[in-house]
């Protein structure tokens, strides 16, 4: 359940990325204490993103229509507005 996490901070979460180049993550959970599953949780950013922090892709849902969606949903009334 993500509320029964614990906040692991950026320098032990470097300190695990710099393991695993040594260890496996079974061999890093043993020694550091930290489950499997976290050690596994904290390795997978920094394999795809090259960043142990993961950081959102945005904060919210945007506020503002771009030129693509305004010119779409103008097409769609001129459609509806010239078909009456």
């Amino acid at each position: 359940m993500p509320g029964n996490r614990r906040h692991i901070p950026k320098p032990v979460k470097e300190q695990l990325v710099y393991m695993s180049t040594r260890m496996r993550s079974s061999g890093i959970a043993h020694v550091t204490g930290i489950s499997h599953r976290t050690v596994n949780r904290v390795l997978h950013p920094s394999r795809t993103t090259g960043s142990v922090i993961r950081v959102p892709y945005q904060a919210g849902r945007p506020r503002l229509l771009n030129a693509l969606d305004a010119s779409f949903l103008e097409g769609l009334h001129q459609e509806n507005y010239t078909s009456t």
